[in-house]
C-alpha cells in the first residue's frame, strides 16, 4: 500500500529506477490542483521535493529531504499498481496491495 512516510529505497528495491527525476521547490506546489495528489501534508516552504515518475505505472511519487515519501499522483488502484511489469517481480512488503 503506498502511503507517506516510504523510503526512496523501499521504491528502488520494488520498481527499480525511476524513468524520469525532478526537483521542485515547495512553494510551486502552490501552483498545481492538488486536489490529485494523495497521501500527507507537506510544507510549501522553501524546501525542496524531489519527484520520481514511473511511466508504466503512471505513477509519480514526491519525497522529502529525509527521503521520506510526502504525497503521490497515479491514475491507477494499489491493485493495479501491484500487478508485476515485464521489468519484474515485486519483492518489497513494504508495498503492496491492501
Amino acid at each position: 500500500m503506498l502511503e507517506p512516510k516510504l523510503y526512496e529505497d523501499d521504491f528502488l528495491s520494488t520498481w527499480g529506477k525511476p524513468d524520469r527525476t525532478s526537483v521542485v521547490a515547495g512553494e510551486e506546489f502552490t501552483k498545481i490542483d492538488l486536489s490529485l495528489w494523495r497521501g500527507g501534508a507537506f510544507s510549501h516552504s522553501h524546501e525542496n521535493y524531489v519527484i520520481w515518475n514511473y511511466e508504466l505505472r503512471d505513477l509519480q511519487l514526491v519525497f522529502d529531504k529525509d527521503n521520506q515519501l510526502v504525497t503521490w499522483k497515479t491514475s491507477k488502484t494499489v491493485r493495479e499498481l501491484s500487478v508485476p511489469l515485464p521489468d519484474g517481480p515485486i519483492t518489497c512488503s513494504r508495498v503492496k496491495a491492501d
